[in-house]
């Protein structure tokens, strides 16, 4: 009896020492982040038969329990994936959105400024001072058009530094777990299936880390390790094996790094990441990056486009014909260097109010069509079969004129980017403020003889290009006379003479306010005239080359008009328009970011408080653990003494 009480009050003794312990585990980790509160498990041992009854025979610790739920661990993996995903691109978007809306880094205030220098010029239009004005501040909006795209497209090529960066960082992690897991798998096989505690833990806090940069799952496995996953299913870390992330360029744009998963092949998983830090570098670039170039690319090739079709229709101090006031490069085309056909296809902007601001992915599918994909919606456009050549056939879609390959193979891909690149290459054409056509190169005037109401009511350019100018500067040939030979009709004489008219077209029908240049049928000058009011008999109107039109600003008055125009979206936004509806989009993103991150991180904070509750160490609960089990091992030692008092009374007697 005496010896069954000693043993039964040693095993309370040395179960009641290793709960003291592990209290005191918990306390000295209070502070550690990703430490589980550890507790003991207390189990009777076998009870010991005598006469008959059964008698216990004291106390044995069953297991250190770890207090984990991996439930909520995983939804905290996923939640901090998404933070980190919404923290990368709210400060892309962040970056951007004060980019483009500063009053002093946008492009508002240049637009603003150039077109009020337009107007100071047209009230002066032979001022040099006010040219100088002018020219400077069209150098000013291609310095804020480069600025812009440059600064824009720096933010692709760090976003390419910081995912080489970051896969760096995941393959670290991936090799430790695996290294992790070979420690658990030796500490479960010493611990007869239950591995260390602090180990578990340490792989935990690996994980989360991990959850940080890449969407992840785990696999528990009976040994005692975990096997971890990425994206759509790719295993990172098998056993004590992990596999690396690796950087390739995009097949279809060399300057842009992917994400390869290194497993059984070299395989490009830049889609399956989703979440996570890498996740958000790659979703900035479809969010902010890609749609912002192509935004102002299609801004700057408008403005190009369109300012310089007014000035070449203008004409300058010299009297020579405008020429283009700004240039842009060409869209940007990429072809796959595993294509097997494909030699050349030519991309041109023919109409700026269609453009979508996409990039367009061009390929050959299988019946030998060419598929047009935009990747802004993923829409597709069958654009025809390839051609039978010899040449190419060109295809006009979406405010492009594609030229199409006769060469083209099954499996051919190019990469299609109309836009993206024009805000870079905005230069400005003209250095010499002479140069600005501010004047119209004809000049109508009304013979000062007439007797009836009609009036040249208006008299615009349309072609400074037409075969109708003589290659000559100064010279329109012919110049034009209008004679009515009654109210209601008008002849069109050729005037290259005066004094002897010869007749181009007679008995024309007038119409107040239409278009008498040019008639059906007749040569196109390349400029529309109107006459409003009714003439009578023998009035006549005349168009002759502006030879003295150094005060003239006609064409200036034009281009100025030109900025209340619609010119993109289907004809319904001005330039400013344009640009706003850029700044909105961006700081639209910007503000839900902003929300959505929000709403993640207190979604995030009440999954990590739900955690603590389960894992963590509470002081007070602990501090009445260790008076409980200290005062549980006094009595054990108690016990002992009685035990030993009894067995020395027995020996006395004895």
């Amino acid at each position: 009896m005496a010896t069954g009480l000693l043993g039964i009050g040693a095993s309370a003794l040395l179960a009641n020492q290793q709960a003291l312990a592990t209290v005191s585990h918990n306390l000295a980790n209070a502070t550690v982040e990703g430490y589980s509160r550890q507790t003991v498990t207390m189990q009777a041992r076998p009870s010991q038969l005598l006469g008959s009854n059964y008698f216990g025979t004291g106390v044995d610790v069953g297991t250190v329990r770890r207090n984990v739920d991996q439930f909520i661990n995983q939804q905290i993996y996923s939640e901090s994936g998404l933070q980190s995903q919404l923290e990368v691109e709210q400060k892309y978007l962040t970056r951007v959105d004060n980019l483009l809306a500063g009053g002093t880094t946008g492009l508002s205030s240049s637009m603003d400024n150039f077109y009020a220098a337009l107007q100071d010029l047209s009230l002066d239009p032979a001022s040099l001072p006010q040219r100088e004005v002018a020219l400077q501040t069209a150098d000013t909006l291609r310095q804020r058009f480069q600025s812009i795209g440059q600064t824009i497209s720096d933010l692709d090529r760090e976003i390419n530094q910081e995912i080489t960066d970051q896969i760096g960082k995941v393959n670290a992690l991936s090799t430790s777990l695996a290294n992790l897991n070979q420690a658990l798998g030796i500490s479960n096989a010493r611990g007869g299936g239950q591995a260390s505690s602090d180990l578990l833990d340490q792989r935990d806090r690996l994980i989360a880390q991990l959850s940080k940069f890449v969407p992840v799952s785990t696999a528990s496995q009976g040994d005692g390790t975990t096997n971890v996953f990425i994206g759509n299913g790719q295993a990172l870390v098998v056993g004590s094996k992990s596999f690396d992330l690796a950087t390739s360029q995009n097949s279809l744009d060399a300057s842009r790094l992917e994400i390869t998963y290194q497993g059984v092949a070299n395989v490009q998983i830049s889609r399956e990441i989703s979440s996570g830090s890498l996740g958000g570098l790659i979703s900035a670039r479809s969010l902010v990056v890609d749609p912002a170039l192509n935004q102002l690319g299609r801004l700057a090739v408008g403005v190009s486009q369109t300012v310089n079709a007014q000035h070449q229709l203008g004409m300058d101090l010299d009297g020579l014909l405008g020429g283009s006031l700004f240039t842009v490069g060409n869209a940007d085309v990429n072809s796959d260097p595993a294509n097997a056909g494909i030699s050349g296809i030519g991309v041109t902007i023919t109409d700026i109010s269609a453009l979508t601001g996409a990039d367009y992915r061009l390929d050959v599918d299988g019946s030998s069509d060419y598929i047009l994909t935009n990747l802004t919606d993923n829409s597709t456009q069958n654009l025809g079969a390839v051609p039978a050549g010899p040449g190419n056939v060109d295809v006009v879609v979406d405010g492009m004129t594609i030229s199409l390959d006769p060469a083209g193979a099954v499996g051919d891909a190019l990469l299609i980017r109309p836009t993206r690149s024009m805000a870079q290459s905005f230069l400005l054409a003209v250095s010499d403020p002479r140069r600005l056509a501010a004047a119209l190169p004809i000049l109508p005037s009304t013979n000062l003889a007439n007797t009836g109401s009609g009036k040249v009511d208006g008299l615009q350019m349309v072609d400074a290009t037409n075969a109708a100018f003589a290659t000559t500067p100064g010279v329109l040939t012919p110049p034009l006379m209008v004679r009515f030979t009654a109210p209601g009709t008008y002849t069109v004489f050729d005037n290259t003479v005066p004094g002897t008219p010869v007749v181009l077209e007679a008995g024309i029908a007038y119409t107040p306010g239409a278009e008498l240049f040019p008639t059906p049928g007749a040569i196109d000058h390349g400029y529309r005239m109107q006459i409003s009011g009714t003439p009578a008999t023998g009035d006549e109107f005349q168009v002759d080359y502006n030879s003295a039109g150094i005060g003239d600003n006609q064409n200036m008055q034009a281009l100025i008009k030109q900025q209340d125009l619609g010119l993109f979206s289907g004809g319904s936004a001005t330039y400013q328009e344009s640009y706003q509806q850029l700044v909105g989009q961006v700081g639209a993103h910007t503000s839900s970011g902003s929300i959505n991150l929000e709403a993640v991180g207190f979604s995030l904070s009440q999954s990590v408080f739900r955690q603590q509750s389960v894992s963590g160490v509470n002081l007070d609960e602990e501090a009445a653990n260790l008076l409980q089990f200290q005062q549980a091992f006094q009595a054990a030692a108690q016990t002992i003494r009685v035990a030993d008092t009894i067995f020395q009374t027995l020996i006395n007697v004895t």
